[in-house]
């Protein structure tokens, strides 16, 4: 077996494969639709594929299966969105080989990362099997809530890490985004997240938080008040520690649902041009805004418009 970058001829023939291994999770632990974000969409899937991410499990000629990977710069540190077999070609070992397969891709590679339901019984074995150990569980750990006076007040995010060091952002040079180097570090100090929790926690703002032992480690804020057809991510943090482990997507998922109960149409997000965060807002699904609202891009002339449909 052999990995190699993704052709876009290939696409449709992945997402097939990808349909028929997830809904197999229903044999281990899942229920119907327990499956990752995205998992069918052949728009998604292309987009992974232009941008790098997307890579196909090889034998021979034969197209077996696939693995979405985003390696930081250096590409010491690897994180590993997910892979799948083709649901014909289970229980043959080629799990086993395309996991081999991407740490020889990567041969700087000294930490590969990745995230897997905690009741999904066969990815468990599968990984522990690996030599993969588990740094951190979130079920039951990590609580995601709507924000309320009895979890939160104006001190909650004193202790919040916003740390962020950014070494690439996104800027449109001649009509499309490229990424340059801009090497800054994000941080607020105690006026800056005082003045974010009361923003949050007013009747302007639908908020859900991440709770760890009652601390705060997440939150996505949405504007109450539909744009149109968008409802507005106004902010969404997963505190520094915190970050590559799934927290910001059960967030980002909570923030779909609210949206699709307030009848929008789609998330609308202002984002950080950093290369982390937009690879964050794609993963999850989310396109460039084809209309971005004026008011909101001129603002942030910086960030990019992106918008994420909810009723995939």
């Amino acid at each position: 077996m052999h990995i190699v970058k993704a052709e876009a001829s290939q696409v449709e023939k992945i997402v097939d494969m990808s349909i028929r291994a997830f809904e197999t999770d229903v044999n281990v632990g899942g229920e119907k639709g327990d499956c990752p974000p995205e998992f069918d969409s052949v728009e998604w899937h292309e987009q992974m594929a232009r941008e790098g991410h997307l890579y196909q499990a090889m034998i021979g000629n034969d197209l077996v299966g696939a693995a979405i990977i985003f390696p930081d710069e250096t590409e010491n540190s690897v994180y590993i969105g997910r892979i799948f077999i083709d649901s014909i070609y289970h229980r043959k070992g080629y799990g086993i080989r395309l996991m081999e397969c991407i740490e020889k891709y990567f041969p700087c590679g000294t930490e590969f990362n990745l995230d897997t339901p905690c009741w999904n019984e066969r990815t468990n074995a599968f990984y522990k099997r690996l030599g993969y150990r588990i740094i951190k569980i979130e079920d039951g750990l990590i609580r995601i809530e709507l924000l309320s006076e009895t979890n939160f007040c104006l001190g909650s995010l004193d202790l919040y890490n916003r740390k962020q060091d950014v070494n690439k952002v996104y800027r449109r040079i001649d009509g499309e985004y490229v990424l340059v180097e801009c090497r800054y570090t994000e941080d607020w100090d105690l006026n800056k997240k005082r003045s974010v929790a009361e923003k949050i926690c007013s009747d302007a703002y639908i908020t859900y938080i991440a709770l760890e032992n009652d601390k705060v480690v997440g939150f996505i804020g949405l504007l109450r008040k539909l744009s149109g057809p968008y409802m507005i991510l106004d902010m969404m943090q997963v505190s520094s520690e915190c970050r590559g482990h799934g927290i910001g997507r059960r967030l980002f998922e909570a923030g779909k649902e609210e949206a699709r109960k307030a009848g929008a149409q789609a998330l609308y997000i202002s984002a950080c041009s950093s290369e982390e965060t937009i690879a964050f807002y794609r993963a999850m699904g989310s396109e460039l805004a084809g209309k971005p609202i004026k008011e909101i891009a001129e603002e942030e002339p910086f960030d990019l418009q992106m918008i994420c449909p909810v009723n995939k």
